[in-house]
């Protein structure tokens, strides 16, 4: 989801620059605002794995996600912001200064076929399919907190659900693995996540809501892990299927499409 506060300050200026960070020829700050100066996204790509620490920042850049730590959290996080800015035309936003606001209107170039060309797509891909991440999500199974997160799915606040939702689905999808060429599959997470109420938590997901359109990307952000909980990456697995299909997932899905398609 995009950062309503980070793309409003990012775009008229580096982000590094409201992290107050510092400059050194040599360090990989510097080589960031540089890139973001010349708008060198190959630079940005190559700086997306970048494990140099940056200085807590005591505001929030975003509502409710975590600020970047790290200059290849920034990198990515700067090339999310360039890929997003036809959205950022489209949507207003209040604490836009009038400066900001000519900017916005004025000709940009269009990022997102340079980042294509740059394998900036491989990058952060690869930020998303680290091991770290899979240790985290070893990690918090381990730590049993499907429950606070299923709880989580059921809060008001509907960025907090979406969060919940994404991270279940993280946790959930473990336990695929490739040994050389055999493939392995291991549903006990999704089995576990099943049997804490967390199907149901997701599928409630899919109710006919107001017609926010953070309503709507959460919606399809449920389809999704409805997608990947029931299929091993390839195939469907049956038995997982009927699971979903007991959830009455089918009825909340003709009900959205009938909203939305006719």
């Amino acid at each position: 989801m995009e950062s309503d506060v980070i793309d409003t300050l990012a775009s008229y200026k580096p982000i590094s620059d409201i992290l107050g960070l510092e400059e050194d020829d040599e360090c990989h700050i510097y080589k960031f605002n540089k890139a973001f100066q010349n708008g060198d996204i190959e630079k940005l790509v190559e700086l997306c794995y970048s494990t140099t620490p940056i200085q807590k920042l005591e505001n929030k850049l975003h509502t409710w996600a975590e600020n970047p730590k790290t200059i290849g959290a920034l990198s990515a996080t700067q090339l999310s912001v360039y890929a997003s800015k036809e959205s950022i035309f489209i949507q207003p936003f209040p604490l836009i200064h009038n400066d900001l606001s000519q900017f916005i209107i004025s000709d940009e170039p269009e990022f997102k076929d340079d980042i294509l060309a740059a394998n900036g797509i491989e990058a952060l891909a690869d930020l998303l399919k680290s091991e770290v991440n899979s240790k985290c999500c070893e990690e918090m199974y381990e730590q049993d907190v499907f429950p606070y997160l299923i709880k989580g799915m059921k809060s008001s606040l509907d960025p907090f659900r979406a969060a919940c939702a994404q991270t279940c689905r993280n946790i959930y999808y473990l336990g695929i693995y490739f040994h050389f060429l055999n493939f392995k599959l291991d549903i006990k997470y999704r089995k576990e996540f099943m049997r804490l109420g967390g199907l149901v938590a997701l599928v409630s997901l899919l109710n006919l809501s107001d017609d926010s359109d953070e309503m709507y990307l959460t919606q399809l952000e449920a389809i999704y892990h409805l997608e990947d909980f029931c299929m091993d990456g390839i195939e469907e697995i049956p038995e997982l299927v009927e699971y979903v299909k007991a959830s009455n997932a089918l009825s909340k899905l003709q009900s959205l499409e009938k909203v939305h398609f006719t």
